[in-house]
């Protein structure tokens, strides 16, 4: 009998405890790592496949069988299912968050463009309610976007993406411009952030972010509070510790740990710092709006030429006294220029 059987303990296996079911194609000499995930616990699998779209695998564990839908894309790692809010009716909106985020941080501003819009918060890979893997490339979280447009039946959608969002919206544009309606992207543009140092004095180096994450030892913890002091020795401002905290998770032991996946989001953060869609230009056919923090400093004036020539016909706006996470400092001037944009 094989089932789905929810509750399974964790564990690692090999591609001797996996079993392919008929349909399920490989090509010789090529593997994935696949990691699987099942309520709170991650498997991890090598079983040498290399596929695009949804397969089954059958996974023996001690007596049982366990059919499980895993995603693989033609780079040999699989998209997922993500996490997602849905509000309203309409013509759809897709917000994708930042780095650090979740559908939470942006639910407030996704109902009021519920009035007008059926609006769609995923947590991307690593963040939020939506899957732990060890991989985090913009190459992925498009095809994780991709996936999650073609089961919900969405053929184009307006794309709003904040920070990390925002390229991978970028990223998702340039390759699949017929599946987007309008472009909104805040507070981040094309290119490669790799340089770390020129952010405004809001905003946290990301690296130190990172190792202060990495740093808190759980152990120790008994409360938000002490998690906040540890992390206040390393980042100064309460407003930053504030978003981060967000990210923090009780369990019912009364143990603490990060929501997020800080161990991948450190390793793979010049990835996600890269330029995306660079490489492109002159694409149009649909309204592209770029959002700035006026007080931020991730998208310069001298980064409006790079805009350009990815975005020929994109626009420019930029909100008064607010920095990066403008949709937490500015959220009703947000929405304001959002609807302004999308409702004419």
């Amino acid at each position: 009998m094989v089932t789905r059987i929810p509750g399974f303990p964790a564990g690692t296996f090999t591609s001797s405890m996996v079993t392919r079911i008929p349909g399920f194609s490989s090509r010789d000499n090529e593997t994935a790592d696949i990691t699987l995930h099942v309520k709170d616990h991650k498997y991890f699998l090598k079983p040498g496949l290399r596929s695009t779209g949804e397969r089954m695998v059958v996974v023996r564990i001690q007596n049982f069988l366990l059919m499980i839908p895993i995603f693989v894309t033609n780079f040999g790692y699989y998209f997922m299912k993500l996490f997602y809010r849905k509000l309203g009716e309409g013509p759809t909106v897709i917000i994708l968050h930042g780095l650090y985020g979740s559908s939470d941080n942006w639910y407030s501003i996704g109902k009021e463009l519920a009035e007008d819009f059926e609006v769609f918060i995923p947590d991307q890979r690593n963040h939020g309610q939506s899957p732990h893997t060890d991989k985090h490339t913009y190459e992925l979280m498009k095809l994780d976007l991709l996936e999650l447009m073609d089961g919900e039946g969405i053929d184009k959608a307006i794309l709003i993406g904040h920070s990390m969002g925002g390229k991978t919206a970028i990223s998702f544009a340039a390759k699949y411009p017929g599946r987007v309606t309008s472009l909104v992207v805040i507070d981040i543009a094309a290119k490669s952030y790799m340089k770390l140092r020129d952010l405004s004095a809001q905003t946290v180096d990301h690296l130190n972010i990172m190792t202060a994450m990495l740093n808190v030892d759980f152990g120790k913890v008994k409360s938000r509070e002490d998690v906040d002091r540890r992390l206040s020795e390393s980042i100064r401002s309460p407003r930053v510790r504030s978003f981060l905290l967000k990210n923090l998770r009780r369990d019912p032991d009364n143990s603490y740990r990060w929501g997020i996946n800080v161990g991948t989001l450190s390793r793979e953060l010049p990835a996600i710092m890269d330029e995306v869609g660079t490489d492109q230009s002159g694409i149009a056919g649909f309204p592209v709006l770029f959002i700035r923090g006026e007080k931020s400093s991730y998208i310069l004036d001298e980064d409006i030429p790079g805009i350009k020539k990815i975005f020929p016909f994109a626009d420019l706006v930029t909100i008064p006294d607010a920095g990066h996470w403008l949709h937490v400092e500015k959220s009703a001037l947000l929405v304001k220029t959002l609807k302004y944009f999308l409702l004419g």
